[in-house]
């Protein structure tokens, strides 16, 4: 059987549904085995009732939209990886993608694959970065 582009489409998208609802199967798994001293954490960050409501649903919410990108970031690492095994230039790790990223960004077929690596990741760190102040600023 042949690739086609729409056979190509399907299986991004089923992928990438897969891998949200994993990351949102962990979000409930973690939040069913519930102790005592992560309920504190959380009602510290969110209180009891954010915006009117349970801070579960919030915290499921919020966990979706953190996980949202992770499958486009998914398909576009793979690319990434299997484009470079092609110039002979392997990424194989973080260091690897930084070392090489002069290449790869310069390959027309990676270019939107590592952009888009790239502005994910650094989405990442600035929101790891927003955390970081919020709760030193909430003093947990």
């Amino acid at each position: 059987m042949e690739e086609t582009p729409e056979m190509r489409r399907r299986l991004h998208w089923l992928v990438g549904i897969i891998t949200f609802l994993f990351y949102c199967g962990i979000t409930f798994t973690i939040m069913l085995d519930e102790k005592p001293d992560a309920r504190k954490v959380t009602e510290a960050v969110y209180g009891t009732r954010p915006f009117g409501l349970p801070w579960q649903v919030v915290h499921v919410v919020v966990f979706a939209l953190l996980f949202a990108p992770l499958p486009v970031l998914l398909i576009s690492a793979i690319r990434i990886f299997v484009g470079s095994r092609m110039m002979d230039r392997p990424v194989s790790g973080v260091l690897s993608f930084l070392v090489h990223y002069r290449v790869l960004i310069a390959v027309p077929q990676l270019r939107p694959h590592v952009c888009r690596v790239t502005i994910v990741s650094l989405g990442y760190l600035f929101l790891l970065f927003v955390w970081i102040v919020f709760t030193a600023v909430k003093g947990i």
